[in-house]
């Protein structure tokens, strides 16, 4: 039985490292990393992602499209 319940706490803690991870990838700002839809404004691209909860923002479009998907 504790080889049974074990199997699965490895499945759960595997999982819980996955989303983790996951998470570290995803939480990137996309504003201003876009090629046609910008703003003549200056915008500091790090200090708004800071503003809105995100670690960094996205270099490259090609990047926030993989983002999305």
């Amino acid at each position: 039985m504790v080889i049974y319940l074990q199997a699965f706490a490895t499945g759960f803690e595997r999982d819980y490292e996955r989303i983790d991870h996951m998470y570290d990838h995803i939480n990137r700002s996309p504003m201003g990393s876009m090629v046609l839809n910008g703003t003549g404004w200056s915008l500091n691209r790090e200090r708004m992602a800071s503003y809105l909860g995100f670690d960094s923002v996205l270099t490259t479009p090609m990047m926030q499209r993989n983002c999305i998907h």
